[in-house]
């Protein structure tokens, strides 16, 4: 995850969720709490399998009064 070019990161906390078909909710796998900045990769939640995924924005650093964006996301898969 990257921020704006040539801006501070915004984002504090967030809610990686995937959808859950047989119940047709949101269903949050991961909630890391030390914020979004630059080549920031997220890890050890396990395996999840999904047909959508959603990044929700649940906290902005207390120092920024700007609204937190969030331009670009990569999923892949490592190991076997």
């Amino acid at each position: 995850m990257y921020t704006d070019s040539g801006t501070n990161p915004r984002v504090q906390t967030f809610d990686l969720r995937r959808w859950d078909a047989g119940t047709g909710a949101w269903v949050t796998f991961a909630s890391p709490a030390d914020g979004i900045g630059h080549d920031l990769t997220v890890t050890g939640f396990g395996d999840v399998t999904t047909s959508r995924l959603r990044v929700a924005l649940t906290g902005r650093k207390p120092t920024e009064v700007y609204t937190p964006t969030l331009t670009e996301i990569a999923v892949y898969r490592t190991g076997a």
